[in-house]
């Protein structure tokens, strides 16, 4: 299931970033940054990251679109798939994407 895939994928990517995000910011008030050698690539890592997180959400909701605009062709998805909750999706971009 597509809508699934995505799903997991973009909670998983969540996931990383908000490790990456907790370690870069207490680099960012624990260390001078400007010397540390780990502080840019983890920077870039995140700045990558939330451009495939973005691409993700969009694509998940497409796809969601899709499903409910066609749902007589997807009679195997129950609602539960169909429907995560909209505001989850909103409050992940506004909440990550700035």
């Amino acid at each position: 299931m597509v809508a699934s895939v995505l799903y997991r994928k973009v909670q998983d990517l969540i996931g990383t970033l908000s490790v990456d995000f907790d370690k870069w910011k207490e680099m960012l008030e624990n260390t001078n940054t400007a010397g540390n050698t780990e502080f840019v690539p983890l920077t870039q890592t995140i700045k990558v990251s939330l451009k495939k997180l973005n691409i993700d959400l969009n694509d998940l909701q497409q796809t969601i679109q899709i499903v409910s605009a066609n749902r007589a062709r997807f009679k195997d998805i129950d609602d539960k798939v169909r429907h995560p909750p909209p505001h989850h999706l909103i409050t992940t971009r506004t909440g990550t994407i700035h």
